[in-house]
């Protein structure tokens, strides 16, 4: 299986104790919130922010269906509706949409013009089946989840 170029980050835990530098890691993800998703490329310097705040975001590779869901809760700019702004990036609908971001053909770049670099999605349906304080690897939530993260999103949009 090949890797895939794009990433889904989700914030699951909140500001409450923070340091400054964590939160500015996460404004500088677009995880200004708890339960906020971001589309990100995969490069070695955004997998280096994700590591630094994985205590409180969870990531993994995006794969199309994931991300079909994601922007059916994508947020044009300017309060247009979503289907203006799929339209104005040339596709017919999200699912278009996301086959050519995952293939690359649409650039991370032009589809946050046209919409908000982050996606607002509901706490989990059901909650989290593993706890927020620990690391996926070791039976919680957070940190790298690879294509788990795909079942995550369904439950959170």
């Amino acid at each position: 299986m090949e890797k895939s170029p794009l990433l889904i980050a989700i914030r699951l835990r909140g500001p409450s104790g923070n340091s400054e530098e964590t939160e500015y890691t996460l404004r500088l993800l677009s995880l200004n919130r708890a339960n906020w998703a971001a589309i990100l490329p995969n490069r070695p310097s955004i997998l280096g922010m994700l590591h630094k705040v994985s205590a409180y975001v969870c990531w993994g590779e995006a794969s199309v269906e994931a991300l079909k869901r994601l922007l059916g809760r994508a947020e044009p700019w300017g309060g247009k509706e979503l289907e203006e702004g799929i339209k104005t990036l040339g596709v017919r609908d999200a699912a278009e949409l996301a086959e050519k971001l995952h293939r690359g053909e649409i650039s991370l770049s032009e589809f946050k013009q046209v919409f908000k670099p982050r996606i607002r999605l509901h706490p989990p349906k059901g909650g989290l089946k593993r706890s927020i304080k620990k690391p996926y690897r070791d039976g919680g939530a957070t940190g790298y989840i690879g294509r788990e993260i795909e079942r995550l999103v369904s439950v959170m949009s």
